[in-house]
C-alpha cells in the first residue's frame, strides 16, 4: 500500500512538472497590435502591410519578420524601427510598434548627403518624394546628363519617373518609366542602346527566409553592335527568390522584333560568419543562360558589381560564369569601422559551352567599411593577381 501511494505521489509530481514546463512554452498569440510614433502616415497602413496579424503566433521569428518588412518599406526613419510587446490576459500579447515617418525627401539626413554626393559624382540627380500624403505611395524622379561614350558602370545620358507603393500582406508595388541612351563595350565588343523602357516589380515577404520577387519589363530601342542596327523590342518576365542564405533568379525574354528569345537563371549563395568582433563573408555566385542571348542582356561582371571581380574593371559579359568570393571584416578601434580583405576567384564564358576552357580570374582587394542599419559605405581597392592592373573605388551598398 504504501509503494502504491509512493507512486501516486510521484505520477503527481510528475504532472505538476509536466504542466509548469507546458505553460512556460505555451505559445504566446498576438492580442493586439499599436502603432506610434507616427505623424503622417495612417497607422491603418501600417497594420495592413504588416504579414502578421491579430490571433497569429508572436516569437523571435514573428518580431524579425516586422522588422524586415517595416525596413523594407524605406518610408521610415529605419533608426527609430523599435519592437515592444506587453502581457494581456492569458497567453496573449499586445504588440507596440514605434516607428517615425521619413522625411519627404529622405531616410535620414546623413543617409541623404551620401546619396546625393554618390549621384552627382556620377554626374545624375535622383529624388524620391517619400509618401508624400501618408498612403504609401512615393514618387522618384531622376537624370543623368552623362554622355561619355562605353561609360559601363555608369551609362547615360537617362531620364526616368515611377512611383511605388504599399500593399496588403507584406507586398511592395513599383513601376518605372526610363528614356535612356547606353553605350558600352564588354568583351571588346561595343554596343548602343536608344530607347525606353518600363518596369513593373513587386516584393513579398513571406517570412523572414524567404522573399519573393516578380517583375515584367517592357523594352524598346534602337540597338546598334559593330556597325549593325537592329529594333529590340523584348518582354522579359523574371522571378526572385530569396531562400535564407540563398537567392534564385530565374527570366525569359520574349523578342518582339529582330532577334530570338532567351532563357536564363543565376543563384548567389552567402553567408556571414561571426569571429569574435570581426565577420567572415562567403559568396558563391553561377549562372547560367542560352547562346542567343544578346549581349546587353548577358551577364555582366567585373568590377565591383553584383558580380564582383575586383582586380578587373567591368567589362566582362557572358552567358556563364561562376565566382567565389570571400571576405574578412576585421573591427577597428572606431565603432562599426572595419578593415576588409577580400579574395575573388571565377571565370565567365561568352558561351556556355566553353565555360571549362574558359581562364580562371584570382583578384584581391583591401578597404575600409562603415556599417550602418542602411548598409556599408565601402572604399576599396582592387588587384589582379594574375595579370597585374587594380582598381578602385567608393561606394555604398544596401
Amino acid at each position: 500500500m504504501r509503494k502504491f501511494r509512493l507512486l501516486f505521489l510521484v505520477i503527481i509530481l510528475l504532472l505538476t512538472v509536466a504542466s509548469s514546463v507546458h505553460g512556460e512554452t505555451e505559445e504566446l498569440i498576438i492580442g493586439d497590435i499599436v502603432v506610434k510614433g507616427l505623424t503622417r502616415t495612417d497607422p491603418q497602413l501600417v497594420l495592413k502591410h504588416l504579414p502578421v496579424g491579430i490571433d497569429d503566433q508572436w516569437s523571435a521569428e514573428t518580431e524579425a519578420l516586422i522588422v524586415q518588412t517595416l525596413f523594407g518599406t524605406n518610408i521610415f526613419d529605419p533608426f527609430s524601427i523599435a519592437i515592444s510587446t506587453e502581457a494581456m490576459t492569458g497567453n496573449k500579447v499586445r504588440v507596440i510598434i514605434q516607428v517615425e515617418d521619413a522625411g519627404y525627401f529622405m531616410l535620414h539626413p546623413y543617409i541623404y548627403v551620401f546619396y546625393l554626393v554618390g549621384d552627382l559624382t556620377e554626374s545624375q540627380f535622383t529624388q524620391r518624394i517619400i509618401n508624400p500624403w501618408g498612403n504609401g505611395v512615393s514618387f522618384s524622379v531622376g537624370v543623368n546628363w552623362k554622355a561619355d561614350d562605353f561609360a559601363n558602370d555608369a551609362p547615360g545620358p537617362w531620364q526616368s519617373v515611377g512611383f511605388d507603393f504599399l500593399g496588403a500582406n507584406g507586398s511592395i508595388y513599383t513601376y518605372e518609366f526610363r528614356n535612356f541612351e547606353e553605350h558600352k563595350k564588354f568583351n571588346q565588343r561595343s554596343f548602343e542602346l536608344n530607347g525606353q523602357r518600363h518596369k513593373l516589380f513587386m516584393r513579398h515577404f513571406i517570412n523572414p527566409n524567404l522573399t519573393m520577387g516578380y517583375t515584367l519589363t517592357y523594352q524598346n530601342a534602337a540597338y546598334l553592335e559593330e556597325g549593325t542596327l537592329s529594333e529590340q523590342k523584348y518582354v522579359i518576365a523574371a522571378l526572385r527568390t530569396d531562400l535564407a542564405d540563398l537567392r534564385i533568379n530565374l527570366g525569359h525574354g520574349f523578342a518582339l522584333e529582330d532577334g530570338a528569345d532567351y532563357s536564363y537563371g543565376s543563384f548567389n549563395y552567402a553567408k556571414s560568419l561571426a569571429v569574435a568582433e570581426d565577420k567572415v563573408v562567403y559568396s558563391l555566385k553561377g549562372g547560367l543562360a542560352t547562346d542567343h542571348t544578346p549581349l546587353n542582356f548577358q551577364f555582366l561582371a567585373g568590377g565591383y558589381n553584383s558580380i564582383p571581380l575586383r582586380g578587373h574593371e567591368y567589362e566582362l559579359a557572358g552567358n556563364a560564369y561562376l565566382v567565389n568570393n570571400l571576405e574578412y571584416r576585421k573591427q577597428l578601434p572606431v565603432s562599426d569601422l572595419y578593415g576588409l580583405v577580400c579574395v575573388d576567384l571565377g571565370k565567365v564564358a561568352e558561351r556556355a559551352s566553353d565555360f571549362t576552357k574558359a581562364d580562371f580570374m584570382l583578384d584581391a582587394g583591401l578597404g575600409l567599411g562603415y556599417d550602418t542599419p542602411m548598409g556599408m559605405f565601402r572604399l576599396e581597392v582592387g588587384f589582379d593577381l594574375l595579370n597585374g592592373g587594380n582598381t578602385w573605388e567608393f561606394r555604398f551598398v544596401l
